[in-house]
């Protein structure tokens, strides 16, 4: 194995658990509201929910 397979593989595996993680923050949001409130839905949850997404937006443009 050369260097190039070597480090070539070390990304794909970052890249593959970065989207694994990415994945799972994603239904957390979608799913794991619904687990936390039982309560009935409002327009600040959408508004609570749209933040999250802008605030991982920010850190996604940050790397």
């Amino acid at each position: 194995m050369t260097v190039e397979e070597y480090f070539s593989t070390i990304i794909w595996i970052l890249m593959g658990l970065t989207f694994i993680a990415i994945s799972l923050i994603f239904l957390y949001m979608i799913y794991g509201e619904k687990e936390e409130t039982s309560q009935t839905e409002s327009p600040a949850k959408a508004v609570n929910v749209s933040s999250r997404l802008f605030q991982i937006a920010t850190l996604i443009k940050r790397f």
